[in-house]
């Protein structure tokens, strides 16, 4: 571990230890909890963190960002509903929060409820019309619509229409996990296996372990069989872990992670921390360095070209053949 690692390490263990010394001091201090909960939630400790956000509070019941931050912990954990019962906990301690009902509205469309994420957002604006958050999304209110159309359309298993609406609203909404998953469905649907698994793989690269994981994986396994006629396994890693693949024209540059000598190029990182990131490449004198964020669950390929002073990062699976 580098010093500064091991820096950041102990400054952490510190604060941990002020924090339970206050709390033994002042037990019912909410604040120290969410400061807990805040600390414990950087290092990962989500079912710490949730207990001192829960203990919060029992204390505080007035605070917008001890619930937006409670929300977000179950976001991070793939815990839809327990979110968005979060911000109706939320809403009845502060009725007149419109930054609450932004939040709810942004929790309701990644479920899929739209016209609960409509209304949501009317509320949000009535309460505050400059409210940027609210504004962004309510820009978007004739896409959401039309997506709650095309899943009206796939339930009823009218696959190529709803598909037209998907493609259509695909460049306003792309950041909805929810819309891949049903585009890819209704692909599967029609035997256009290629575009299924395309679709499909773009779902697990925006929430890898969603709550239509376990269907995704299931039809994008059948899609390859019918296609490729093998079987194979898709191999997620944990929800804070993921895989790194890292190629270099020229090869064997060092590569740095968070300013930590990690290897040459190529390099096959397995079971690095999801999360903001520092990149390093160098060889030759000639280097180049990017801030990223990699999601957890899944793997990227990243290319550097030294030469053009260039990097391509792209999110990717890991699979494994199943042997007849």
């Amino acid at each position: 571990m580098e010093a500064s690692e091991k820096a950041a390490d102990r400054k952490t263990q510190e604060a941990i230890e002020i924090l339970k010394l206050g709390l033994e001091i002042f037990p019912k201090e909410a604040q120290l909890y969410s400061l807990m909960g805040d600390v414990l939630v950087d290092l990962k400790d989500w079912k710490g963190a949730k207990k001192n956000y829960l203990q919060a509070l029992q204390y505080e019941q007035k605070d917008e960002k001890l619930y937006i931050a409670l929300a977000n912990l179950y976001h991070q954990m793939r815990k839809p509903e327990e979110e968005v019962k979060v911000y109706k906990m939320a809403l009845q301690a502060l009725p007149k929060s419109s930054l609450l009902y932004a939040k709810i509205a942004q929790a309701y469309l990644y479920n899929g409820n739209f016209a609960e994420s409509l209304q949501a957002l009317k509320k949000a604006l009535a309460l505050d019309k400059s409210n940027k958050a609210a504004i962004r999304l309510y820009q978007k209110r004739e896409a959401i619509k039309e997506f709650g159309k095309g899943v009206g359309l796939f339930k009823k298993k009218k696959f190529k229409e709803a598909i037209e609406i998907f493609e259509k609203i695909q460049a306003q909404l792309s950041h909805i996990p929810l819309l891949p998953y049903y585009k890819g469905v209704c692909h599967y649907m029609l035997r256009q296996f290629d575009e299924a698994i395309g679709n499909l793989e773009k779902y697990l690269h925006l929430d890898a372990h969603g709550p239509k994981t376990k269907n995704t994986i299931s039809f994008i396994k059948k899609a390859i069989k019918e296609v490729q006629e093998i079987d194979v396994n898709l191999l997620l890693h944990p929800l804070d872990k993921c895989h790194l693949v890292i190629k270099s024209n020229p090869k064997n540059a060092q590569v740095y992670l968070d300013d930590q000598l990690v290897g040459n190029t190529p390099l096959n990182l397995l079971d690095q921390p999801a999360g903001s990131h520092f990149l390093r490449i160098e060889k030759d004198g000639k280097k180049i360095e990017i801030p990223t964020i990699f999601s957890g669950g899944i793997a990227y390929k990243i290319h550097f070209q030294l030469d053009k002073e260039d990097c391509q990062i792209e999110p990717s699976l890991d699979y494994e053949l199943i042997e007849s």
